[in-house]
């Protein structure tokens, strides 16, 4: 579970720095810090509902749980969305192999801890193209992993609980963005790198 906040320091010194000629393109990286930070604030709703059921003794079902679940994600999943465009106009205007390679490195692992979850659990929990498999939310611990079930539509037997666990999740996105900020800022050179392009 989440115990303090998090902050995208690297992230913040980057935008600082960051003068494109396009003003679009600046609102763009924006939007990777406050959808990030967004995300931040629904797993902290999260980690306190958590930790209230459970000093209450209580093993309420609340789905504020589960909401707030669904928002880190979903949050998390607009900012991922932002920053792959962001770092695609990096790409065209620098060519650089670091951070090539840095996507190429995190990408399975963005993609299975969060992409696939937003995609699979928040945003089809219903298999759009088949309609054989849907999820509904299940349990949780007092250690910030939430559960959601996971049914086949075609047979009875079928049964899977796929865990999250959300603040794992917004640590994940947090080195994630800031890693891309070193690159940004150390190899990109950003402000040379968009006023020469």
């Amino acid at each position: 579970m989440q115990k303090e906040q998090i902050s995208l320091i690297k992230y913040n010194k980057f935008l600082h720095q960051f003068q494109p000629k396009e003003q679009n393109i600046f609102h763009l990286a924006i939007v990777v810090e406050k959808y990030f930070y967004m995300a931040e604030i629904q797993s902290k709703a999260l980690t306190k509902t958590i930790k209230k059921n459970f000093e209450q003794n209580g093993t309420d079902m609340s789905l504020s749980i589960y909401s707030y679940t669904a928002g880190v994600y979903a949050l998390l999943r607009t900012a991922f969305e932002a920053s792959t465009k962001l770092a695609e106009y990096f790409m065209n205007a620098t060519q650089s192999a670091e951070l090539t390679k840095f996507r190429r490195v995190n990408k399975k692992e963005i993609c299975c801890e969060i992409i696939d979850v937003a995609n699979d659990l928040i945003k089809h929990p219903i298999d759009s193209n088949t309609s054989d498999f849907f999820c509904e939310p299940g349990g949780y611990d007092s250690v910030g992993k939430i559960d959601f079930y996971k049914y086949s539509a075609t047979d009875m037997k079928y049964f899977e609980i796929v865990s999250v666990n959300p603040a794992r999740a917004l640590s994940m996105a947090h080195n994630y963005f800031e890693g891309l900020s070193e690159i940004y800022i150390d190899c990109c050179r950003p402000c040379d790198a968009i006023h020469d392009s």
